[in-house]
């Protein structure tokens, strides 16, 4: 019975996993990508209208009604655009921290790489996706996106069952329990 138990495991979580993924690269990572190339060109030009950096976030925030926050190599946020229980860029912890450490590092140019974090999040945890934007060879600003976690793994996660009485955990390298 321990081997179906665990090779039941190893396919709730397979399932799982790529399930979130699949969700987050449509849901959050295609968004950032997209505004973070309209934001990046708006930041390398001279004089950038805050208004037309708040469109910008409006537009590609509201598809999917993710919050999107723009903050400036000094930390400072230029622009945001939060919705639902997300008020405040201070309501997901560490992001500003992250921000800042993001912004100190040497490759950043050479490697702006997105970045995908979860963070705790009221009672359960919050994807932070963070995208350097990059232009005439320097940081301009980095994006950040947020989305609870517990909509997207829910819909796949609630469903599953392992065997007649188990239920799907999911649960980080850590070992920190991201849904239950």
């Amino acid at each position: 019975y321990r081997a179906n138990f665990n090779d039941e495991q190893a396919a709730i979580t397979g399932i799982a996993a790529r399930a979130l993924s699949e969700n987050l690269d449509e849901t959050y990572l295609q968004r950032t990508e997209l505004a973070g190339d309209q934001l990046t060109t708006l930041l390398g030009q001279q004089a950038t209208s805050p208004t037309a950096l708040r469109l910008v976030l409006v537009n590609h925030a509201r598809v999917d009604l993710i919050p999107l926050v723009l903050f400036e190599p000094d930390g400072s946020v230029v622009a945001k655009q939060l919705y639902g229980p997300i008020t405040d860029v201070e309501d997901i912890p560490d992001v500003k921290d992250t921000v800042q450490v993001l912004f100190s590092l040497p490759d950043l140019v050479q490697n702006p790489q997105t970045h995908l974090a979860i963070a705790p999040y009221r009672d359960g945890f919050s994807v932070v996706v963070y995208r350097p934007l990059i232009g005439s060879n320097q940081v301009l600003g980095i994006l950040v996106a947020f989305g609870d976690l517990a909509g997207p793994i829910g819909r796949f996660v609630e469903p599953i069952s392992a065997g007649r009485l188990g239920s799907a955990t999911i649960i980080d390298q850590q070992g920190v329990v991201l849904f239950a």
